[in-house]
């Protein structure tokens, strides 16, 4: 699983640190640094991490005319995270839906505290219904078992 600190290596790492300074910057202590960056740097979740930045990122060195300087402007808007923009959310549902299908594949546990936080206003628990609720649907049960009989049918005979 990607911890934060092992995002905090993984970014640090690809700005162009070494394995030792990326690993005491992202938080780890400088005596276990050395063997912790070593580690670090042959995770397969630090490496898919570095793989999905690297696939993402645009290099402003290969844009060659001006009509693709808009593409590269687009497209570190797309990088920036939706809740960095300016415009206002009213909603925080919508902010923790957003942080949870955003955060899914690059953070998968911030993903998860936002899904957990996100579940009581999505889904009610269980047998959660009131106490009220719970009354008035076993009398309605209990009345159902007892049903009135129905009345005798009065024929009235003046032929006599």
């Amino acid at each position: 699983m990607l911890t934060t600190k092992k995002r905090n290596f993984a970014e640090i790492w690809m700005s162009g640190e070494n394995k030792t300074q990326s690993a005491i910057k992202a938080g780890y202590s400088a005596a276990s640094a050395k063997y912790k960056g070593h580690e670090l740097s042959k995770n397969k979740d630090v490496l898919a991490y570095i793989e999905r930045l690297k696939k993402t990122q645009v290099n402003p060195d290969t844009v060659q005319s001006p009509e693709e300087e808009g593409v590269v402007e687009q497209a570190q808007e797309k990088q920036m995270p939706e809740l960095v923009r300016t415009e206002k959310i009213e909603d925080p549902l919508v902010i923790m839906r957003r942080i949870m299908n955003d955060h899914l594949f690059t953070d998968p546990k911030l993903s998860l505290d936002a899904a957990a936080k996100l579940a009581p206003y999505v889904s009610a628990k269980v047998g959660e219904a009131g106490k009220k609720e719970a009354k008035n649907k076993a009398a309605k049960k209990a009345a159902n078992s007892f049903t009135a009989m129905t009345p005798p049918k009065l024929i009235v005979n003046n032929s006599i």
